[in-house]
Order: C-alpha cells, then structure tokens, then sequence
C-alpha cells in the first residue's frame, strides 16, 4: 500500500488542480499543503496564508465562531465553528455585496440556477413548490470521491419594509422522492441558510450559514479543508451570476428604450 506521505500528495495534488489553481500556486503550494497533512494528526492550531487569503484555524469550543479566511479584494470573510455530532463543521462566509437586496434575493430564489455558482453542482431540479416551501433534488459530480446528491426542503422568509430575506433549507425527511444512484452517496445531514439585509443604501450584506456532512470515509479534516476553499469559490461565481443578471436587465432596458424611440 502507499505510505501516507505518498497518499496526501497525490491528493494535494488532484485536490489543487480539480480547483483550477494556477500552475504558478500549484508548485509553490502543493509541497506546502503535503508537509501541512502530515503534521495535522499532532497540531490543533495552523495557519497558512497565499494570494490575498488569510487562513487559519483553532480548537474552539461548540457554538463559537472561528474566522479562517478574509479576502478583502472580494470583501468576503469565512468563519467555522465546531458541532457537536456531526462529522463535519459549521461554516459561514459573510460577503458585502455591490447590489440591492432585491437582487440578491431573485438570483438565490432561482433555485435550479444555484448549479451556476455552487461548486460542482450539476444538476439541480424542483421536485414541488407552493407559497409555504420548495422541495429541491441537487447532485453533485465531485472528483476523486464519489458523486453526492440531497434532497432540500427550501423555506423563504421576506420582510419588503426592512428589506431583509432569509432562505433557508434542511434534507427532506422523504428521500423516497428521488431514487438513490449506485454511484452517488446521499447527504444525512444538509442545513444552512442565505441572511440578505442591506448593508447601506448601495450594497448588501450577504451572510451563507452552512453544514453539511459528505458522508461516507472521507476523513474530517479533509472535509473540512476542502469545504473551506470552496466557500470563497460560491460567493465569487454567485457575485458572478449577479453581473450577469444586471448586465441582461441593461441590455433588456435599452432595448425597450430603443423600440419607444
């Protein structure tokens, strides 16, 4: 079998290139992250640090909130804290957001666009919807592991005079509603919410509160490792989805100016 200074480098290594890390941080970094894994058994506290990121992360009791990432370029900070029993930590990113809250609410209420900008969502499809909730079917194509999907029972939450939304979500207790896959192992544990409120009378402050357990061998630490990188991912492709959508309300704008004229 191979040693364990064999098996975390090949992981770095396909972990750092499945996230399109440039060839540049790849070689720099991946002997950084192998040195880091072997250590890790013995070490409560490390830190680490590349790009504009900051990360670092401490032992700290349940319910307490540990920030482990800032990226002042994108005005986003990253946070976890321990649950107890679960597998997995809680995470939550808190970005500031150059639109209306308006906005940011009907990009997250297209439920089946969040394979746009969650990380290797790809599929996602509304299985019910009334005016209560939405019951959503999400699968994700991972690499290295096997592929994961959930079944999301998604609740939102408007006040128009504050200008404040909350959606969140937990797993479904029916998983009959979508058969199991052979290759796809389902998520036990899936909850989370998106806190939209205005930040000034130009931006928003978008708080994403997450915890989710990948199930299966996957060790602790690298659950937590990778959902750490990934978070800064979400909100820089949603921020994404968001120029996109304004651009697209724009061109429709002057288009409509156009045909008056």
């Amino acid at each position: 079998p191979s040693s364990p200074k064999r098996s975390i480098t090949i992981f770095s290594a396909r972990a750092l290139n499945s996230l399109n890390v440039p060839k540049a941080v790849f070689f720099k970094f991946n002997s950084s992250i192998r040195r880091w894994c072997m250590r890790c058994l013995n070490l409560s506290t490390f830190s680490f640090s590349f790009s504009n990121f900051f990360i670092c992360s401490t032992a700290l009791a349940e319910n307490e909130w540990n920030s482990i990432l800032k990226n002042y370029g994108l005005q986003l900070e990253v946070f976890t804290r321990e649950k107890k029993d679960s597998n997995a930590k809680e995470m939550m990113a808190v970005a500031i957001l150059p639109y209306s809250t308006q906005e940011v609410f009907e990009v997250l209420m297209n439920h089946e666009g969040w394979e746009n900008f969650i990380p290797y969502m790809d599929h996602s499809k509304i299985l019910t919807q009334n005016h209560e909730k939405t019951i959503v079917y999400k699968h994700f194509d991972f690499p290295i592991i096997d592929n994961r999907d959930t079944i999301e029972v998604i609740i939102s939450k408007e006040n128009t005079a504050q200008h404040t939304y909350e959606i969140e979500w937990t797993t479904s207790d029916n998983p009959n509603l979508v058969p199991l896959k052979e290759d796809t192992v389902r998520l036990s544990q899936n909850t989370g919410k998106w806190i939209i409120e205005p930040y000034n009378t130009k931006k928003t402050k978008l708080t994403f509160i997450a915890l989710a357990d990948l199930g299966g061998n996957i060790p602790r630490w690298i659950v937590n490792l990778a959902k750490g990188l990934a978070v800064p991912k979400v909100l820089k492709a949603f921020r994404k989805e968001l120029e996109q959508k304004a651009l697209l309300v724009h061109q429709n704008k002057t288009l409509e100016t156009l045909k008056q004229n």
